[in-house]
């Protein structure tokens, strides 16, 4: 170390030896606000989109138990009330189910492609035929894609009756043995195939669902004979249209025709005229 007068002052001087020398290292910073906003968001969608299927299942519900006139309706709509289901989604599903079947609403059927080439049935129930297929053009429209004319997408699907169900145990007791369960399902007249619902691996244990499919004219005949006769509950019945399996299209490979398709796909859906879309997708 040596010391010199510069200007007055008194300056000291390092001499660094190279063998003292050492590179810089470069860390990048830990943005833990980041994470831990990103962390909030990802348990926030979960938690959403977990509240959006509670809330369909009840809907469902509630317009099962009208079309079948089934006198567990209130208890069925003040368990949703007090899983906090809005009045005003409550109030929508009775209004729709009652009105199914009156003349003030028309269901209407559109086909078309989707992105990736898979075939669409978009299903509505509109009060203005010309304002929904005005709606259901422009989302095609403005995705370079065109409404095909009726029959185009029809044969890559079966229409059939489609019920889910689920066989209650009371809480604290076991299960009732499976094979019993589909025995009363094939016990049925009226029932054409059905399969066991799997549930997601990060729902927890419920009873088991099944899905049950018929011709479209039996639905509700055989809904109710499995809810009166046979002990079930009915948490859907109604028209599908289920993809042919040799005309299915894959198209998770790709992940950008993937991300198109569930853009379309959830832009129909939020068409307020638009009560289901069907597609030939793999699943």
């Amino acid at each position: 170390m040596l010391r010199s007068l510069v200007f007055g002052r008194t300056v000291t001087r390092v001499t660094i030896t190279p063998s003292v020398l050492r590179p810089l290292t470069t860390t990048v910073p830990n943005w833990s606000g980041h994470n831990k906003w990103s962390t909030i968001k990802h348990d926030k969608m979960k938690n959403d989109s977990a509240k959006n299927k509670m809330i369909n299942k009840y809907v469902n519900q509630i317009m099962v138990a009208i079309k079948l006139k089934d006198t567990r309706l209130q208890t069925i709509i003040d368990t949703a009330m007090k899983d906090n289901v809005p009045k005003k989604v409550i109030d929508n599903a009775i209004k729709k189910a009652s009105s199914a079947g009156s003349t003030e609403g028309t269901v209407n059927i559109y086909e078309g492609m989707g992105p990736g080439g898979v075939a669409l049935i978009v299903e509505t129930q509109t009060d203005n035929k010309n304002r929904t297929v005005a709606l259901v053009r422009s989302h095609f429209t403005k995705a370079n894609l065109n409404l095909l004319s009726m029959g185009s997408s029809m044969h890559y699907f079966n229409k059939v009756g489609r019920i889910v169900v689920t066989y209650p145990h009371p809480e604290g007791s076991e299960a009732i043995d499976e094979d019993l369960v589909l025995d009363k399902i094939i016990e049925v007249e009226g029932v054409k195939d059905f399969e066991k619902i799997e549930p997601p691996e990060d729902e927890p244990t419920t009873d088991p669902e099944y899905m049950i499919l018929t011709e479209p004219a039996m639905t509700n005949k055989v809904a109710k004979e499995l809810q009166d006769s046979h002990g079930f509950e009915v948490t859907e019945a109604n028209i599908s249209y289920q993809p042919k399996s040799e005309m299915q299209v894959d198209i998770t490979q790709n992940d950008d025709i993937k991300n198109a398709f569930n853009k379309f796909i959830e832009g129909l859906r939020e068409i307020d005229d638009v009560t289901e879309v069907y597609s030939n997708e793999t699943q």
